[in-house]
């Protein structure tokens, strides 16, 4: 940043613009040079945070226009947007990339189906259970790997589900491993909503 950290620290306390015309008259410019006419400090803010200040200085006589100081602001709003959506995508990446840590390293089975009851994805420890790999579950229906005489209670659980009276469902219930074999669980089915 250019310029005089007095004037920076003014701007950043008050989080309002400034516009020095006479920078050689105003003590919060000490130290721009005596090349500096004019200076305008705009704070990067957005309603939740301030991200810094930008600083425009000129060496014209007739200093910075009003005009141009509207296109600075303009420009200043679009930074201060642009570097808070890149803080929320970098949040976005380290919850994402947390959750997929534990999705993936977890050692209870987890899995994804969509409403068609076809799963989506399936984290390791799922397909290890079964006998399967995750990719061969993946677009393999509920009921493929359900236990027969458990398949009714299970689709009654998923229409309760779907219709909104329950928001989650826990029940004992026979899976079937890849080798035919039945092996018991605890399941526990939830209902993801999309935000909208």
């Amino acid at each position: 940043v250019l310029g005089d950290p007095t004037l920076l620290s003014w701007v950043l306390h008050e989080r309002e613009p400034v516009y020095v015309p006479q920078a050689d008259q105003d003590w919060r410019c000490q130290g721009l040079g005596s090349k500096v006419r004019c200076v305008y400090v705009v704070p990067l803010q957005t309603s939740t945070r301030l991200w810094g200040v930008l600083e425009i200085a000129s060496h014209q006589p007739d200093g910075i226009r009003a005009v141009t100081r509207k296109l600075i602001d303009q420009v200043a709003t679009q930074a201060a947007l642009a570097l808070e959506r890149s803080e929320l995508y970098r949040q976005l990446r380290v919850s994402e990339d947390r959750f997929r840590s534990i999705f993936e390293q977890g050692c209870f089975g987890v899995a994804l189906a969509g409403l068609d009851g076809r799963f989506s994805t399936v984290n390791p420890a799922f397909a290890r259970m079964l006998g399967y790999t995750e990719d061969e579950l993946q677009g393999k229906h509920f009921g493929d790997i359900t236990h027969p005489e458990d398949l009714p209670k299970k689709q009654e659980v998923i229409r309760t589900l779907l219709e909104g009276w329950v928001g989650q469902h826990s029940q004992e219930t026979r899976y079937l491993r890849k080798s035919g074999e039945a092996l018991w669980c605890s399941t526990n089915i939830s209902l993801i909503r999309d935000a909208v």
